[in-house]
């Protein structure tokens, strides 16, 4: 799914899905974020229906991508989602030493 989302889907949807691919660094209409709130609602068909035909300037992909890599692009889309949902980590509270007690 990462080979099928590197060669097809991330000149525009960016390495990482954020929308900010070298087609779209290049004035081309940039897609919206996969953690986008209605990329994160959508069914694991309706992604897939998505990459096969396609939707306003996304062309489909059916002639280019089998059925079964497109399936496994559709977890890869799930994989970045779930990376991209997670907070970075709070920085550690720096204690100084009148709050260390004895």
């Amino acid at each position: 799914g990462g080979e099928m989302f590197r060669i097809y889907c991330s000149p525009c949807h960016g390495a990482s899905g954020r929308g900010d691919g070298a087609v779209a660094m290049r004035g081309f209409p940039a897609p919206p974020p996969l953690n986008s709130e209605k990329a994160l609602a959508m069914k694991d068909g309706q992604i897939f229906h998505l990459i096969a035909f396609g939707q306003k300037n996304m062309p489909g992909y059916a002639a280019q991508i089998d059925p079964v890599d497109r399936w496994k692009a559709v977890l890869y889309v799930r994989t970045l989602q779930r990376r991209l949902q997670v907070p970075p980590p709070a920085p550690a509270a720096a204690v100084t030493t009148s709050e260390v007690r004895p």
